[in-house]
């Protein structure tokens, strides 16, 4: 899951979760994001995020073209999801955001 083009698109905090909970931060607009994760949605019936908000310039996040973050929980409906299901969500996710 971890290539080149999602790694240019993409960040986790922590890199490698702890608990359930990890922010991910992303170089591209609230906008975009929600409307190409309405389109995973739609082709999937998977949604890889809820609420995203937009990082303010104020954030050191915004220093390093990160644009929108959200808080990913996994919790029981999302761990029942199967693993290549998901993985392929994510893959599709960051492939249109780079597109």
């Amino acid at each position: 899951l971890l290539e080149t083009s999602f790694k240019d698109v993409c960040a986790f905090d922590p890199q490698f979760p702890e608990t359930n909970m990890v922010h991910v931060y992303l170089k591209v607009s609230v906008a975009d994001c929600e409307a190409v994760r309405d389109e995973i949605v739609q082709d999937t019936g998977l949604k890889v995020f809820s609420r995203a908000r937009e990082i303010p310039s104020s954030h050191p996040a915004a220093t390093l073209g990160y644009k929108t973050k959200f808080e990913w929980t996994m919790g029981e409906a999302n761990g029942m999801i199967d693993d290549d299901q998901f993985i392929s969500a994510w893959q599709n996710f960051v492939s249109k955001l780079t597109e």
